[in-house]
């Protein structure tokens, strides 16, 4: 059980940098990464759409998974509930870290980019939590995460893509900006460059790698293995997209 591997699921890219993280953490685990790129984004899905994708894509892979991760916030606002009461795997779901945000700037404002599913559950969040209702504010773009799909080694045309959006909010004051989709994290870099050096950068991986390893821990699922191994996987069954998952992993571990 041990040797079995650990499935991430995302729309497209963006868990890559889910993924790597928990490599840093775990890299004697192997891993399936399961891109649904004929269905991306989930960002504009019905969550009764997402929840069965992701099922079946689940289902298909059960005989050779220990663990699953949802390396994605719009998926895991859908559908992490679903998902738990229909299969005993740990399923493990990313969030945007908003409430450690605003816990570690308690007289800050939040700047949340965010997909328009995570953003309703945002204004959910807010309605709850009235004291937080005035500090954070939010980028909502089901497009952001194509642009970035698309243009992954055009770094040229993500620098001007995150200049675009931070200039957007220049007349606002914010000390703290969450990274609301696993996307993102592509241009926290140039985010970082065109920031205050007060400006903090919050996304929900670390805390996810922890967490899948808590889990593994306990359960007694950590791998023996001197060395893991990535698999990658797309719905579009495209050998030439596996190719580029795997140059993605490779480059963003630079990082």
């Amino acid at each position: 059980m041990n040797s079995k591997s650990i499935l991430f699921i995302d729309s497209g890219i963006g868990g890559i940098s889910t993924l790597k993280e928990c490599r840093n953490i775990l890299p004697n685990e192997n891993y399936i990464y399961y891109a649904d790129i004929k269905n991306a984004p989930y960002g504009n899905k019905a969550p009764e759409f997402i929840n069965e994708r992701i099922y079946n894509i689940i289902s298909y892979f059960k005989e050779r998974i220990k663990c699953v991760v949802i390396a994605c916030n719009t998926a895991t606002s859908t559908s992490i509930k679903f998902l738990r009461e229909h299969f005993e795997y740990n399923i493990i779901g990313i969030e945007p870290a908003v409430k450690p945000a605003i816990k570690n700037n308690p007289q800050g404002r939040i700047l949340l980019l965010s997909t328009p599913v995570t953003a309703e559950r945002l204004f959910i969040f807010r309605k709850e939590n009235l004291e937080y209702k005035d500090r954070v504010m939010l980028f909502s773009d089901v497009s952001l995460s194509i642009d970035i799909e698309k243009n992954i080694f055009n770094e040229k045309y993500l620098k001007k893509r995150t200049l675009n959006i931070l200039n957007s909010f220049k007349e606002k004051d914010f000390s703290a900006i969450v990274l609301g989709c696993t996307h993102y994290i592509f241009i926290k870099k140039y985010i970082l460059k065109y920031c205050k050096n007060d400006v903090s950068i919050y996304d929900g991986n670390e805390g996810l790698s922890k967490r899948l390893t808590q889990i593994l821990s306990s359960k007694n699922l950590v791998s023996e293995n001197k060395k893991g191994k990535v698999i990658f996987k797309n719905s579009l069954n495209s050998i030439n997209m596996n190719v580029k998952m795997k140059k993605i992993l490779k480059r963003y571990e630079k990082y």
